[in-house]
């Protein structure tokens, strides 16, 4: 499922902590509604450089588990980390 133009739900979910501690990173509709709006500050910075998601949606857990804070956007679907480049 695409979440931005170049972003999918794999890319906001991802999480190599989940992965490793086999804990389950589902969003709600609520929380992949709340990704969605972030996609127009993310677009109209890969205007200008490449951009790689690092961190998007947490769950309870998966906040936890890498040390987020309790009220984390993240938890919420409001927060993303990223790595950004040089588009050329």
């Amino acid at each position: 499922m695409k979440i931005c133009e170049n972003h999918t739900l794999k890319d906001f979910t991802h999480s190599s902590t989940a992965k490793y501690k086999g804990l389950v990173n589902n969003p709600t509709h609520s929380h992949i509604k709340n990704m969605k709006s972030l996609c127009g500050p993310i677009e109209f910075l890969e205007l200008f450089t490449t951009v790689e998601i690092s961190s998007g949606f947490r769950s309870f857990y998966v906040n936890k588990a890498v040390g987020g804070a309790e009220n984390s956007s993240h938890t919420k679907g409001l927060g993303v980390d990223f790595y950004s480049g040089p588009r050329f």
